[in-house]
């Protein structure tokens, strides 16, 4: 089928978020534990996406990507009340969140693309 566009949007397998807590569970002796997308746990994300594999889908799927975006993570404390647990939580990370910006690893993910048009004939 020719024409059409799709909007995806993915957490970031290959976020700083992610890479600091496998630093975490490695200097806390549970190396083992993945912080990588799980199928079974909440969210349910069978197969987890960097901008490399998206892209890849995207490509055998004969979409054209026409926006790419790695966003958010460093507003993520303003989601709690104030002081409680999670809140604390968030804007210790805030530093973590910042310096992602700049190297193009923040949490989320999100495309829009077009199908891409085959020529009849």
């Amino acid at each position: 089928m020719d024409g059409g566009c799709v909007y995806i949007g993915v957490p970031n397998e290959d976020s700083l978020l992610n890479d600091f807590k496998k630093i975490v569970f490695t200097l806390t002796g549970h190396p083992d534990l993945s912080t990588r997308a799980k199928p079974f746990m909440s969210p349910y994300h069978v197969v987890g996406f960097n901008k490399k594999s998206l892209k890849l889908i995207l490509k055998n799927c004969e979409f054209d990507p026409l926006r790419l975006r790695n966003f958010s993570g460093q507003y993520e404390w303003r989601k709690h009340k104030a002081f409680t647990r999670m809140f604390l939580i968030q804007l210790f990370l805030l530093p973590l969140h910042l310096l992602s910006i700049p190297l193009g690893k923040r949490i989320y993910l999100d495309v829009v693309a077009r199908k891409i048009a085959h020529n009849k004939g």
